[in-house]
């Protein structure tokens, strides 16, 4: 509101503190107190500056959640979704890295925007930086100089099925040699059933120490498509 109020709208900003909460639902005690130190962030206006080779764009949900996968790292980062009081529904999620609770994030509901004589849409994240800061240190890996194999598959799923649940399937299905793993489309319209999408996901492997056999690649690939189906009812297209 400040910046706001002084022709400065727009607001990438963040502030790190100690907050103190009561712990469960023990009576009211210096015992019950706990202390946390935690991060806030907030994003609001246009989501680059002014200029002629930039797009007036406002920031949105996943400007915050890149700003937060940069922060903390995306192996192992999940964005669930649920109803945060204050938060705009279908804008707000628990955040959770390597299934250890972290914070939240959302867009901020528009009756709390207008108690605050907000103007435009405020995108706002907290998080635990305690807990945060325990994850596990990165390790680096050497850069394998065996050749990767890339293979796109689509698959027609239920709409309410998540982008992190066919993730989580394919990671557990596809074995170590997967190396990334990219969802490129999602399409839902003229031909897909009402009740479905398709989305299109792009898998590689790699070994570190040797090439992988198209017998091996097959083999990884058929027991991706088994799990999607038996979990998520999904079918090839």
């Amino acid at each position: 509101v400040h910046n706001q109020n002084r022709q400065q709208s727009n607001v990438r900003l963040f502030e790190m503190g100690l907050v103190f909460h009561q712990q469960g639902e023990k009576a009211l005690s210096f015992d019950a107190i706990a202390q946390q130190e935690r991060l806030a962030l907030v994003l609001s206006g246009q989501r680059f500056p002014e200029g002629w080779a930039n797009t007036s764009d406002l920031v949105d949900f996943f400007d915050l959640k890149g700003d937060l996968e940069a922060l903390l790292g995306a192996q192992g980062l999940i964005f669930q979704a649920c109803e945060i009081s204050g938060l705009q529904i279908g804008q707000s999620a628990r955040i959770l890295k390597d299934n250890v609770p972290l914070g939240q994030i959302g867009l901020l509901e528009a009756s709390v925007a207008d108690q605050f004589d907000l103007r435009a849409p405020a995108y706002v994240a907290e998080i635990d930086l305690s807990l945060a800061l325990r994850q596990h240190v990165p390790t680096v890996q050497e850069v394998s100089k065996y050749p990767f194999v890339r293979r796109d598959i689509a698959i027609l799923v239920a709409r309410s099925v998540t982008a992190t649940a066919v993730r989580s399937v394919i990671e557990m299905s596809a074995g170590d040699a997967l190396l990334h793993l990219k969802l490129f489309d999602v399409y839902m319209g003229k031909g897909i059933d009402p009740n479905e999408k398709s989305v299109g996901l792009g898998l590689t492997f790699q070994h570190p120490s040797r090439t992988l056999t198209d017998e091996e690649i097959n083999t990884a690939m058929a027991e991706v498509v088994q799990a999607l189906a038996s979990q998520l009812q999904a079918q090839l297209r």
